[in-house]
């Protein structure tokens, strides 16, 4: 082999990098302008080739159909993007030896271990907004089941999600299962006793049971917390607000071969509701994607170093053999340098998520209203309105909305 053909070869092998691939789709362009429609007709041809990063295509597909309120289109696409996740954790040898040849770009996109926890996150938020609460609860459990999994099977340094666990209670509370409601809320507690409203949950739940030393323990501890009243006809609705964009990879400043998240900015500070021309409460986060998606990657980097220093053996493994086939050294260094210069972070994941997920929990009377969610910026003025138009609350039922 020539040098000018080993070259070329090797410029062919190592052209088109995955992220740029996937950060070059027409669909992002579409998704920031809140043409959810379009972005999702872009990415579904994407999302139907096998390639590199199909899955993150179908998160993009389904996450734009569920913006749209789409959601008995998105669930099965969250759906096959869950399958595809699972399956992308076993890769193919041919797929391994050409990421430690060439690097994470190479492989195709398996997804971040929290963007997999955050597929049954969207797929309860679709069921429990379409009213399929047996559904919503299945997804409940799988979220906690995976991350378990993670805990246990990979020696992650994570732990349950409270966020999984919230919802759940609610869901318990609206078939009427209050046990499981409070054991639910009771087990988001311990994970987090930060989490808005949870406290007069805790005392309702206790209360509804009759669990007289649970409710006074759960009052003492939290003298202010807000008293819920049982009102006969009244019903709630529960507001759900992505807030803001998730943070964006970019290479690390003391390592340029691995990633880091990078918060994006936003003039979404948040929401508040507007029910029949009344504000009526701001929404607030109970759950940090955030925070959660660098705390997640920090814990992986210590597997990436890893992955890196194998792969540096096997780029020289390479350089050697073409030294050999071509009996020429200069050859063979030339390769090795090649295939390291070739060595980039992988800077892609799941870039449709918002920055946090915000709740408002609001107790009404049963019977049609207007709602409005208010987005709100600088200066706490409105950006934007969400129109979410007449809804009918049932007695003693919860309404799940979701806005963007």
């Amino acid at each position: 082999m020539t040098r000018a053909g080993f070259c070329c070869v090797l410029l062919v092998f190592l052209s088109g990098c995955a992220s740029d691939r996937y950060w070059g789709s027409e669909g992002h362009r579409s998704f920031e302008k809140r043409d959810w429609d379009q972005a999702a007709s872009v990415w579904a041809k994407d999302a139907q080739k096998p390639g590199t990063n199909q899955l993150l295509f179908k998160l993009d597909q389904a996450t734009a159909l569920f913006n749209a309120g789409k959601y008995n289109e998105a669930i099965p696409i969250f759906l096959l993007a869950e399958d595809l996740a699972e399956i992308k954790d076993f890769t193919s040898i041919g797929e391994e030896v050409g990421v430690l040849a060439t690097g994470q770009n190479t492989r195709g996109y398996k997804g971040e271990d929290f963007e997999k926890v955050l597929i049954n996150v969207y797929l309860a938020l679709s069921f429990a907004a379409l009213g399929n609460v047996e559904e919503a609860q299945v997804e409940c459990r799988k979220i906690n089941l995976l991350l378990n999994r993670m805990i246990t099977d990979g020696k992650r340094n994570y732990e349950e999600s409270p966020f999984a666990r919230y919802l759940s209670g609610m869901l318990w509370e609206s078939s009427g299962e209050w046990n499981s409601a409070y054991i639910d809320y009771k087990f988001a507690y311990e994970l987090d006793p930060t989490l808005p409203g949870l406290a007069s949950d805790l005392i309702f739940a206790a209360q509804k049971m009759g669990f007289r030393d649970e409710e006074s323990k759960w009052r003492i501890a939290h003298p202010e917390a807000p008293i819920r009243k049982d009102q006969k006809g009244w019903g709630e609705l529960v507001l759900i607000y992505q807030q803001g964009r998730s943070p964006r990879k970019q290479p690390r400043y003391e390592d340029r071969t691995l990633p880091r998240f990078v918060a994006r900015s936003s003039d979404d500070y948040g929401a508040r509701v507007v029910v029949d021309g009344e504000a009526r409460g701001e929404l607030r986060a109970t759950l940090d994607i955030s925070n959660t998606s660098i705390r997640y990657l920090e814990d992986r980097i210590g597997r990436l170093k890893a992955a890196q220093l194998a792969g540096l053996a096997t780029k020289a493994a390479i350089g050697v053999g073409v030294a050999k086939m071509s009996k020429n050294d200069d050859l063979g260094l030339l390769a090795f340098y090649a295939l390291m210069a070739s060595d980039q972070a992988d800077l892609r994941s799941w870039s449709t998520l918002p920055a946090s997920l915000q709740i408002l929990r609001l107790p009404v009377p049963a019977g049609k209203h207007q709602v409005t969610l208010e987005v709100m910026g600088p200066s706490n003025s409105v950006i934007r309105r969400i129109e979410v138009g007449e809804v009918d609350i049932k007695a003693r039922s919860k309404k799940f909305i979701v806005g963007r």
